[in-house]
């Protein structure tokens, strides 16, 4: 004699189905968001070539590597600075962090070269960035849930483990 050990269980409700994918998409971000932190803080090359490019392909034309460093973070924690407040925080915090900071920039090709920036001083600096923003804004990194599915970053932005492409 065969005996069947299937458990039957009953769907779960709209209700639970919602809130399981609620569940899952919260770990999956937190997952993410330290995958992300631990990219930022130990694969230095990925850093200074994000970094460089911000800087060199800055809109307005400020090549500084400060102004590169807010634009990455600005990236990295972008929803969670949608309040006058958050943002007012987030400001002061980075201000404080880049206060004293060199103004070593990183040029355009098509621009007479500048001296070498001190990237591990720019590296020290961006992380301790990431130091003082993890309390008030948690680990860096922007997941969404899009119809049902997540979306780890903005379109057009650097794909995590992937080097930016120096343009």
């Amino acid at each position: 004699m065969h005996r069947s050990h299937l458990l039957v269980q009953r769907h779960p409700s709209p209700e639970e189905r919602q809130q399981i994918q609620q569940q899952m998409f919260e770990e999956r971000q937190h997952l993410y968001r330290q995958a992300v932190d631990h990219v930022e803080r130990v694969v230095d090359a990925a850093v200074v070539e994000s970094l460089a490019r911000y800087a060199r392909l800055n809109e307005a034309g400020d090549n500084r590597i400060a102004i590169a460093v807010r634009s990455q973070l600005g990236v990295l924690f972008g929803r969670r600075l949608n309040s006058e407040a958050a943002l007012a925080d987030f400001n002061r915090i980075v201000d404080t962090v880049l206060a004293g900071a060199p103004g070593d920039v990183c040029l355009p090709a098509n621009v007479a070269p500048a001296p070498p920036p001190g990237w591990p001083g720019w590296l020290a600096r961006y992380r301790g960035c990431l130091d003082a923003l993890r309390g008030p804004f948690g680990l860096p990194g922007e997941c969404f849930l899009v119809n049902g599915g997540e979306v780890m970053q903005q379109p057009g932005e650097r794909v995590l483990g992937q080097r930016p492409n120096a343009e």
